[in-house]
C-alpha cells in the first residue's frame, strides 16, 4: 500500500492518521520531523542575511567585506532548498494579495485607499507548499483600508 503521509512540520512528534501500519507511521513520523528542521535552518539562514544585510547599509566597503559571508549563507540556504525538493516541497511564489488559504496575516498596516485592502507589503516568514497543499503558511504583513474622519 501506498504512503498517505500528509507532512505537518509544525508537530513532528504527532503521526497522521491516515497511514496504515507502524514502519510507515515511524517514516512518515521521522519525515515530518526533518521538513521541521529544514524549515527551522532556512529561517535561521534567512535571519542571518538579513542581518547581515541591515549592518551593511549602504556602505559599498561594508558590503564587499561581507560578500563572502552572504555568499556562503546563500549557498548553504539554496542547498537546503534542493534537499526540500527531493521531498516535493518548494517555496510559495510572491503574491500580491493576501490568501487565507496560503498567508497567515501576522501584521496590519492601515492604508486609506479602498483598492489597497488585502494586498501584502511584506512577507515575515515564508511559506512552502507541496503536491498536498500548503506545508507552511506564509506570514505577511496586510494592507487593510481604514476611511478617514472625513470620509465616513
Amino acid at each position: 500500500m501506498k504512503n498517505k503521509c500528509s507532512i505537518d512540520p509544525r508537530e513532528p512528534e504527532t503521526a497522521p492518521l491516515d497511514v496504515e501500519g507502524n514502519a510507515q507511521i515511524v517514516e512518515c513520523t521521522a519525515k515530518a520531523a526533518a521538513v521541521h528542521h529544514l524549515l527551522a535552518c532556512y529561517d535561521r539562514i534567512d535571519d542571518a542575511l538579513q542581518i547581515v544585510e541591515s549592518q551593511c547599509g549602504a556602505s559599498k566597503q561594508r558590503r564587499r567585506r561581507q560578500r563572502p559571508l552572504v555568499r556562503t549563507l546563500r549557498h548553504v540556504q539554496g542547498t537546503l532548498l534542493r534537499i526540500m525538493e527531493t521531498l516535493h516541497i518548494r517555496p510559495m511564489e510572491l503574491q500580491d494579495r493576501v490568501d487565507f488559504r496560503l498567508h497567515e496575516p501576522v501584521g496590519v498596516l492601515h492604508t486609506q485607499r479602498v483598492e489597497d485592502e488585502g494586498r501584502i507589503v511584506d512577507v515575515v516568514r515564508r511559506g512552502f507548499v507541496n503536491t498536498n497543499g500548503v506545508v507552511r503558511s506564509q506570514q505577511v504583513v496586510v494592507l487593510k483600508f481604514v476611511p478617514r474622519h472625513d470620509q465616513r
